[in-house]
């Protein structure tokens, strides 16, 4: 148990001086929130031209854009 508090304290503080030596990316995020609505809702569009909307492909779609952000 204490091995593993070992390895987050030492993963905590690496992430925080990466943190603060690399600064804020809202920036970035912003724009790649933008960029993964943009890719879904052509996606949609391009399912309801070709006529092949599902649910279920649009609930995997979903899923993987959720992953980008874990």
């Amino acid at each position: 148990m204490d091995q593993i508090l070992t390895i987050r304290l030492y993963a905590a503080g690496i992430g925080i001086v990466v943190g603060e030596f690399l600064g804020s990316f809202d920036d970035l995020l912003y724009a790649l929130v933008v960029f993964v609505a943009t890719d879904y809702i052509t996606g949609v569009l391009r399912a309801i031209v070709e006529k092949k909307l599902s649910s279920a492909i649009g609930f995997k779609g979903i899923c993987k854009k959720v992953c980008i952000f874990t």
